[in-house]
């Protein structure tokens, strides 16, 4: 039984019990279901987190100094673990009705993961902010200065443009992150909240 069936009887009032839905075989009239939105977003994410790693990775064979390569192994595990926790977490989402549960059950279960999922990776990335910012600033300095770590921190207006930096940054990357989760997710899970509670107010 399909996804738009199932959804169908729950407005309907029904609380049917059913086979498996399996999300990657709805056909293209089911493209706009919240479900098949949010797991397309999220296999988006997920490549979009590849590409960065490999990007940082990439960036460990231009850069001489340890310390800088130092904080960007830091940032690169990180992002390891974040693509590896997303990846866990998508095929974790199955959008699947079991034989013992309710569509709504269900729903409410995907939509639960989705939210504790949007707001592990916002606070987790809160701590690799000011190391992945620091990160840059060394190497663009001693980049554009042709000088050592040591030697370019050795200015007090250094530190305090770096102090500054990281101040900055770090909460505008945090928000910003937010606001990219919102805008690629938010609309979707809203338009899932909503769908629950009509499905409520039929039964």
């Amino acid at each position: 039984m399909e996804l738009r069936e199932l959804w169908n009887n729950s407005l309907a009032g029904d609380t049917p019990q059913s086979k498996e839905v399996d999300i990657s075989q709805l056909k293209a009239r089911d493209s706009k279901h919240p479900l098949v939105v949010l797991m397309k977003h999220l296999k988006i994410s997920l490549l979009l987190s590849y590409l960065v790693t490999a990007l940082y990775l990439s960036l460990l064979f231009f850069i001489e100094d340890w310390l800088i390569r130092g904080a960007l192994l830091i940032v690169v595990g990180f992002m390891l673990w974040v693509t590896i926790a997303t990846q866990r977490f998508g095929k974790k989402i199955k959008a699947e009705i079991a034989a013992d549960s309710s569509i709504l059950s269900e729903l409410k279960s995907v939509l639960a993961q989705f939210d504790r999922w949007l707001d592990f990776s916002s606070k987790a990335a809160i701590f690799i902010y000011p190391i992945s910012v620091t990160a840059g600033f060394l190497f663009g300095g001693i980049s554009a200065a042709d000088i050592s770590v040591t030697e370019f921190m050795s200015h007090t207006y250094v530190q305090w443009a770096l102090a500054i930096a990281v101040a900055v940054l770090t909460p505008l990357s945090y928000f910003a992150a937010k606001w990219a989760n919102q805008w690629a997710f938010g609309k979707h899970i809203k338009h899932l909240q909503d769908l629950i509670a009509q499905i409520e107010d039929n039964q």
